[in-house]
């Protein structure tokens, strides 16, 4: 007779689902900063603009609990002002070492470091003239801007020129960053066969009609470029020398 055997023991946790299985592992306290939640906030308006940003949800991609969020920031507007700041400081905007005496090249350099900004960072453009974005530093350049103009003589027309400037760098990095999304949207379409696709469309319109267009072909898918951001920025720097000069005489 085949000896008996003694049945195993079910183990006293079988079929039950481990306490800490698909359970957010938290960050431990004192491990977030104004840094830290500011760079997750930058990341998901990158990718999925500002209306994506919940304090829940920067605090899932944390690994942390919302509190952990609050304990820094008020609430959502004033994580919005933090990432204006936030991409001022990560391109240093009037931190650079041209002559502020040289108002033109400054001005150029001031604009072209806030163009870099906007275009690797476009989330932010939908902030920029919001109250989200009247932080201390937004009002550092501004006063900056203002000085320099008005030390070259501007003195009120230093306000206006200001914002054609803004106005002008605000608008050329929201076209240029729709143009961007756009082309991260061909997925397997090679960007040279959607450019020369554009670039056809334009030379095979009607000759008696937009004789222009066609002659302008090759530039016209080039308008994001910027080299074309900086002739336009020169052109409008010019024209205001030009009228300095003028009112000095």
């Amino acid at each position: 007779m085949a000896p008996k055997k003694t049945p195993g023991k079910t183990p006293a946790n079988a079929g039950k689902t481990p306490k800490n299985k698909n359970k957010t592992i938290r960050k431990p306290r004192g491990s977030l900063s104004r840094e830290v939640i500011l760079e997750a906030a930058l990341a998901i308006s990158d990718t999925e603009g500002i209306e994506a940003i919940t304090i829940r949800k920067i605090a899932t991609e944390l690994g942390a609990s919302p509190m952990g969020v609050y304990r820094h920031f008020e609430n959502k507007v004033e994580i919005l002002s933090g990432l204006v700041e936030r991409v001022i400081g990560i391109y240093d905007v009037t931190g650079h070492d041209v002559d502020p005496s040289d108002w033109e090249s400054w001005s150029r350099e001031t604009c072209a470091r806030m163009r870099s900004g906007m275009v690797s960072h476009p989330g932010i453009i939908p902030l920029l003239g919001s109250s989200a974005e009247a932080g201390e530093s937004v009002v550092d350049v501004l006063e900056a801007f203002l000085g320099v103009l008005r030390q070259a003589g501007f003195e009120e027309d230093a306000v206006s020129l200001f914002f054609s400037l803004i106005s002008y760098t605000i608008g050329s990095s929201a076209i240029e960053s729709s143009v961007v999304n756009f082309m991260v949207t061909l997925q397997d379409r090679e960007v040279g066969e959607v450019l020369t696709e554009m670039q056809e469309r334009y030379a095979n319109v009607p000759l008696d009609r937009y004789p222009n267009v066609i002659a302008s072909a090759s530039r016209l898918i080039d308008f994001s470029k910027p080299e074309e951001f900086l002739f336009g920025l020169d052109a409008i720097l010019s024209d205001a020398a030009r009228s300095l000069q003028e009112k000095k005489k």
